[in-house]
């Protein structure tokens, strides 16, 4: 009985690992999905209502509660800050802090970052352009990460549970 039980805990374990695993996967396809949803209204609010970059980042990071909405206040925050640093220079200082330790690849980090060297540099045209390439960008991140998710997510669901069971025939 309390081999059984052993096993079942190794198995479930094993399981369990396999699932955390995994779960960068999804992580880092919510993340992006959260990003690209928020600079699609970045965009609209550009375009329409022509605020301060600072404000603008501020009133789109209070829209939800997500890592989007952290990066775009502490953008906001830094911003304001700083007035002598570039708008570059705050971007990619967010980035890194909000996004430089989570399940986002350095491709990921390159796209977000390029949107910095061009944000508010040119008129709504030039933004309007700027973000249909950038949306673009992510929406092949997107891609990207759900198929990694549906692919090894799967993969090591399965294979924590395989190793399990694994580990349970050779101690039998």
């Amino acid at each position: 009985m309390f081999n059984m039980i052993i096993y079942l805990l190794i198995i479930s374990c094993c399981g369990l690992f396999g699932l955390l695993k995994s779960m960068k996967y999804s992580i880092r396809l919510e993340q992006l999905k959260d990003l690209t949803e928020s600079l699609s209204i970045l965009e609209s609010e550009m375009k329409y209502r022509r605020d301060p970059l600072p404000e603008t980042l501020e009133r789109i990071s209070k829209y939800k509660s997500n890592s989007a909405s952290d990066f775009f206040s502490l953008v906001s925050e830094i911003l304001k800050e700083n007035r002598t640093c570039s708008m570059i220079e705050c971007w990619c200082k967010a980035v890194n802090e909000c996004y430089g330790k989570t399940s986002l690849k350095d491709e990921d980090l390159e796209v977000i970052k390029d949107i910095g060297l061009e944000l508010g540099k040119s008129d709504i045209s030039g933004q309007s352009n700027m973000f249909l390439r950038v949306l673009k960008r992510m929406e092949v991140c997107c891609a990207e990460a759900g198929c990694e998710k549906s692919t090894k997510g799967k993969m090591y669901k399965s294979m924590g549970i395989t190793v399990g069971v694994v580990i349970v025939i050779i101690l039998i």
